[in-house]
């Protein structure tokens, strides 16, 4: 069947109809007021002793996000429109709200709790957040074309974009790898290992994520895992005993005996390590950080139980992620004998994007975990949650440098990424849609990327 230019030409027009070219970049903001909420009740409820049986205790509720206004030397409350923040080279956002109840608590003999005092403090404000505009919290939200045209916009501007010291700026899409969600690669042909499998695991819950590696030697033979917070790579049947489990062939289940006769180098490579006690006390040498001999076997065992797999959750048992890494080594055989494929680092499908309203929620994330954290210093000096909160500004200072800058990450961090936002080309309509639309992806531009091409 063969489709008419008319045809096409009516298809696209309605689709463009219904669907704004911000589409994307809005709705994935909208996602982010509706996480806001999620990501303050994550943050456990602050707890700080007073005197020797009194403590004082702060529990963050629900949240408002107000539309962009300023308050005028008159000390009036002016809700501005996008134009006018650009003329006077205004921010365009909105104060973030939350309802504050804190308890002053005694602690009885028996253990329970007596509320001496308790303060409820109604929507007081705890940052300012950048408004995108066309969002449910801009103010020409639900206007007319002609509305908008008074308002002095663009009627067919349709948003998508901050405006931050009178400036416009886009938050351009980033490409990453997926998460979660286990890939095996081949070495470069210098390496002492054939195949890697590779899994970035990140909790839902806490954002907390690691990188975990297991590799498998040219002959076949050495199968190991490269831990969290450990320096060397560590055999497969090690990390197995550590865990508590070292019948293997229960671990990585196959009916396949070309698998099975892998499993034999598992064995033998931990046949010195007579426990789990050993095996921890094994692991524990190769320690990132310097601590006592006593307390190394300590070390691996907090390791295993807290920073292995946090996808899985903190209920996750040990068999669990036994069973998980017994998962990982059964692909990698699979791979390296050949009855599975390889996986593509660089095919679209291992692949997600996170639009401005992804980038934004992580960063919230994480400047909301150091604001909480700097509470808990001011309290101790002087509980009352009020002057505790004047005196943090890191939220509103940490976005705005952030959409100022283009540097994407909270400073002192590790991982950064320079040239999210970016001032908005408006050289022409069809530049300005592409801006919207653009998205990076994070590789060198030094070297020869020509598998990704």
């Amino acid at each position: 069947m063969v489709l008419s230019e008319e045809y096409i030409f009516n298809l696209l027009k309605n689709y463009f109809e219904n669907n704004s070219i911000a589409k994307i970049q809005k709705d994935s903001y909208e996602n982010f007021i509706q996480d806001i909420q999620k990501v303050i009740d994550e943050e456990p409820v602050i707890t700080v002793p007073i005197k020797k049986n009194l403590i004082y205790k702060v529990v963050f509720g629900q949240n408002f996000l107000d539309k962009p206004s300023i308050i005028e030397e008159d000390r009036t409350i002016n809700y501005i429109t996008p134009q006018e923040a650009r003329i006077r080279d205004l921010h365009y956002w909105g104060n973030l709200c939350i309802n504050i109840d804190t308890y002053c608590l005694k602690i009885l003999e028996n253990g329970q709790e007596q509320v001496v005092e308790h303060n409820k403090f109604i929507r007081y404000e705890i940052a300012k957040i950048p408004i995108m505009l066309g969002t449910s919290k801009c103010n020409l939200w639900g206007k007319t074309q002609r509305e908008k045209i008074l308002a002095g916009e663009c009627a067919h501007d349709d948003g998508g974009y901050f405006i931050i010291n009178g400036k416009e700026r886009v938050l351009v899409s980033q490409e990453r790898g997926n998460l979660n969600t286990i890939y095996v690669f081949p070495q470069k042909k210098t390496s002492k290992y054939k195949y890697v499998a590779e899994i970035r695991s990140i909790s839902e819950e806490t954002g907390h994520s690691v990188l975990i590696k297991t590799f498998i030697g040219n002959d076949g033979k050495n199968i190991s895992f490269s831990l969290p917070y450990i320096t060397q790579n560590i055999p497969a049947g090690i990390v197995f005993k550590a865990l508590g489990y070292d019948d293997v062939e229960e671990l990585i289940l196959t009916d396949n005996n070309d698998i099975k006769s892998f499993l034999k180098f598992i064995i033998r490579e931990s046949y010195f390590i007579k426990n789990q006690e050993e095996a921890l006390e094994y692991i524990g040498k190769f320690s990132m950080h310097a601590i006592s001999a006593d307390k190394k076997a300590k070390y691996a065992d907090q390791m295993l139980n807290n920073e292995l797999f946090p996808h899985l959750g903190i209920i996750a048992t040990l068999k669990e992620k036994s069973l998980f890494l017994g998962l990982i080594i059964k692909k990698l055989i699979q791979v390296y004998i050949g009855i599975r494929q390889q996986d593509d680092r660089d095919n679209i499908s291992n692949k997600r994007i996170e639009p401005s309203g992804t980038l934004i929620r992580e960063l919230f994330r994480s400047l909301y975990k150091r604001f909480v954290r700097a509470i808990e210093p001011q309290l101790v000096k002087r509980p009352d949650i009020m002057i505790a909160i004047s005196r943090i500004n890191n939220i509103t200072q940490g976005l705005r440098h952030c959409f100022s800058t283009g540097n994407w990450g909270i400073q002192k961090n590790s991982y950064i990424r320079t040239g999210v936002s970016q001032i908005l080309s408006r050289l022409s309509y069809g530049g300005f849609i592409s801006h919207l639309q653009r998205i990076v992806v994070p590789i060198g531009k030094e070297g020869k990327n020509t598998q990704i091409r």
